[in-house]
């Protein structure tokens, strides 16, 4: 006899609802029709618990015959550092930074990924995404040691080098090693007896960083890293209370801190000789399963010309005007020389 419609339903209920988001060989539908609706050959013929085992059996058949398809997308948890004006966590203007506005619309065009968004001090980012989970983020340099743990996708955008951040009352001790286009050399004042200031994880660049390697280990100049989730605003406050004599820092950085604590005049940026190209910005995820799909995804959007105008028209917002036309200029410079990126020109 048949099995009553109580106890299909109940079978039913056992199974795995991941069930649901596969799409199985023949098998399962044959499998589990016997299973389920010739009980009246298989019940006539063995008693329950052992038909129960004969089921349970054909279950983990159907689940080895199974492939997974549509499957919902796993939780992705995303870094976004606190560095304003790319990230502005607090205040009137909190959440309108050049990086917020970013995030906002590539998760805005990819609603099928559960996303968290979190901070956390870089240095501390980068030693979670070294130990492995479903991170990304949209504010990582590409670095050959990065990518022994990360995958960047190409290029959605591209920002001004980094400058030498010193007190304007000590330019006459800097002035004097400054070339005639007032750029200094990161080498050279790596040899005066100065400290410097840092963000500790933080990336300025191929050349700097080596540069910054080397004075480490050296006989000149001190390095003073800092730990903090807004590294760059601690180090302004160091710079002007003379605990450090310089500091590394973006040029928008220095312009925005610079007028939130009303000291715009306190401080002087050198264009630095070793870094003068502009820096590309890409997405990046821990290289692992947990971030295939979304990283193919984010890979995806970088190509986007509509993604690439809604970054630089953010990242012109926060450019004060002498930088605006010299920004426009090496971004059009760089297009020229084969820099694969639609320069939007509108203001």
């Amino acid at each position: 006899m048949p099995i009553p419609d109580q106890q299909v339903a109940a079978i039913r209920s056992r199974l795995p609802t991941a069930f649901a988001k596969f799409k199985c060989f023949g098998i399962w539908a044959g499998l589990s029709s016997m299973y389920l609706r010739r009980g009246s050959l298989a019940a006539a013929t063995y008693p329950w618990p052992v038909f129960h085992s004969f089921g349970r059996a054909v279950i983990a058949l159907m689940i080895g015959s199974c492939v997974p398809i549509d499957c919902a997308a796993g939780p992705v948890i995303w870094f976004k550092l606190t560095m304003p004006p790319g990230v502005i966590a607090r205040g009137p203007e909190q959440g309108q930074g050049y990086t917020d506005q970013l995030v906002a619309a590539v998760l805005h065009n990819l609603p099928q990924y559960p996303v968290t968004i979190t901070s956390v001090p870089i240095a501390r980012e980068l030693q979670m995404m070294k130990e492995g989970g479903p991170y990304c983020a949209s504010d990582l340099l590409k670095t050959p040691e990065r990518e022994n743990f990360l995958r960047f996708t190409g290029p959605y955008g591209y920002v001004l080098p980094i400058g030498l951040v010193v007190r304007a009352e000590d330019r006459g001790l800097y002035d004097r090693y400054a070339d005639e286009h007032h750029m200094m050399s990161l080498e050279q004042f790596m040899h005066m007896p100065v400290v410097l200031g840092v963000v500790a994880g933080r990336t300025y660049g191929e050349i700097p960083d080596d540069i910054i390697s080397r004075a480490r280990t050296g006989n000149h100049a001190n390095i003073m890293p800092v730990y903090e989730d807004s590294g760059t605003g601690t180090l302004f406050k160091m710079l002007s209370a003379h605990h450090i004599d310089a500091l590394l820092a973006f040029p928008m950085e220095q312009v925005y801190l610079s007028i939130q604590t009303a000291h715009i005049d306190r401080y002087y940026a050198y264009p630095i000789v070793e870094a003068q190209a502009l820096m590309p910005m890409r997405f990046s995820c821990v290289a692992a399963a947990a971030t295939d799909d979304i990283f193919a995804s984010l890979d995806a959007q970088s190509k986007s010309i509509s993604l690439q105008h809604t970054f630089q028209r953010a990242y012109e917002q926060w450019l004060p005007p002498y930088l605006l036309s010299t920004y426009r200029t090496r971004l059009k410079a760089a297009q020229a020389s084969g820099l694969k990126m639609v320069v939007n020109n509108a203001d």
